[in-house]
């Protein structure tokens, strides 16, 4: 009988922590709300807050790298700050994160939590001959991160070129990077949302003509998916408490939390579709919950000053661990060849038209003489090339597709999940 009353017990103790770590979710989730930014060019989304509860992967080393977080946390704070200070001070031996893997920041292999951004320079679009292709090359941009499942796209200004405004431009105050980023952020925006949070601007005069994105995120009215993303309205709730939500379907969703109109959300629509006359109060979840369950999401844009801004700074906490530069004057190595280490966070950048020398040139910032130190590994991923250039936009497309094995291997993901 005293057996039975301590296992009682022990069940009370672990039920009354499993409440209190269900509360400190909904709390974090409630705490993300405000958080969650209208879609402003030149600003983008990079800025989601990462879920607080680890999850345990189905395979790799992500659930043994969150318990080491704690011992290793301090010593990961001190490698960012030794490459922040390398790039302005120029400590070359310094100037790059260590290779990941070794501490607590580990990807998981599951469940989608690990991130692929890239940075390109702003300055790309200034060889356009007119708005209108330098649309296109946006579009090109953009329909290049959606397949490779691109989750941050970082546009920065390289330097004086960055901050020219282009000749075509029918807005003398809007910058080359600021152009690109808004076409990019319009294009990432699901088409039942462009008309309330991308309002009428003369770049986005030929934005019509651009190619949909067509990722799960964009979703049709007909499609039932457990995440949509929406814009509050500025209707009430029958009940009077909550906020009526923009989803893109027939009518608006209720969600619980009390909102400002206007505001771009994520919705949890629930474990199945609903019935026909079913109400359903529903949940805004932190942006980051549909690529945690293992979706893709589509991307973020982060506008950043410089070259070395892209780099250093990051919508991620505790930033990029592995960072990747691309040039032809980069290292050859064969894809099956190449070995990337286990990685939460990667970059790859990309320069402007002159490459990534003179976008290191030109952002006075950077005191390493070696544009090869800012990264973890320096990559020609096209040796050979029959053409003396390859533009931007197709560097991106070959450096994606060299990539994706290497990922796939650094991750410990097999080749069916990928395709998923």
């Amino acid at each position: 009988m005293a057996d039975e009353v301590v296992k009682v017990k022990h069940k009370h103790k672990k039920s009354k922590k499993r409440t209190e770590e269900e509360e400190e979710e909904a709390a974090d989730v409630q705490a993300d709300v405000p958080d969650v930014p209208d879609v402003e060019p030149g600003k983008g989304e990079g800025g989601e807050k990462k879920r607080r509860k680890k999850k345990k992967g189905s395979g790799g080393d992500g659930g043994e790298g969150g318990s080491e977080m704690g011992v290793n946390g301090e010593e990961s704070e001190k490698k960012r700050k030794r490459k922040r200070r390398a790039l302005v001070e120029g400590e070359e031996d310094g100037a790059v994160v260590e290779e990941a893997g070794e501490d607590g920041e580990a990807a998981s292999s599951s469940s989608g939590r690990f991130t692929i951004s890239m940075a390109v320079a702003g300055s790309i679009v200034d060889n356009a001959q007119s708005q209108a292709l330098a649309s296109r090359l946006a579009g090109q941009i953009a329909r290049a991160a959606a397949i490779f499942r691109i989750d941050e796209i970082v546009v920065f200004d390289d330097g004086d070129e960055g901050s020219r405004v282009p000749k075509w431009s029918e807005d003398e105050t809007e910058t080359s990077g600021a152009f690109l980023t808004r076409l990019l952020n319009y294009m990432e925006t699901p088409q039942y949302l462009r008309q309330t949070l991308c309002p009428r601007h003369p770049s986005l005069q030929f934005a019509g003509t651009l190619p949909p994105l067509d990722v799960p995120h964009q979703a049709r009215k007909h499609e039932w998916i457990p995440y949509r993303e929406g814009a509050v309205t500025t209707k009430l709730p029958s009940s009077g408490s909550g906020s009526c939500v923009n989803v893109g379907l027939y009518e608006d969703v209720v969600v619980r939390q009390k909102l400002e109109p206007g505001t771009r959300v994520t919705v949890n629509m629930g474990e199945s579709r609903p019935k026909p006359g079913e109400a359903r109060i529903l949940e805004v979840v932190p942006k980051s919950e549909p690529r945690e369950k293992g979706h893709y999401w589509g991307y973020t844009v982060r506008h950043a000053s410089s070259l070395s801004t892209a780099i250093s700074e990051s919508s991620f906490p505790n930033g990029y661990d592995y960072v990747i530069g691309t040039s032809e004057h980069g290292e050859k190595v064969r894809a099956a060849e190449l070995t990337l280490p286990k990685f939460k966070h990667i970059l790859i950048v990309f320069g402007g038209v002159a490459g990534l020398e003179e976008s290191k040139e030109l952002d006075k910032s950077i005191k390493v003489t070696d544009v090869r130190h800012l990264f973890n590994i320096y990559l020609n991923v096209c040796p050979g090339q029959g053409s003396r250039t390859i533009r931007t936009e197709e560097a991106i497309l070959i450096s994606l597709q060299y990539l994706q094995d290497p990922l796939m291997r650094a991750l410990g993901m097999p080749f069916s999940s990928w395709c998923e």
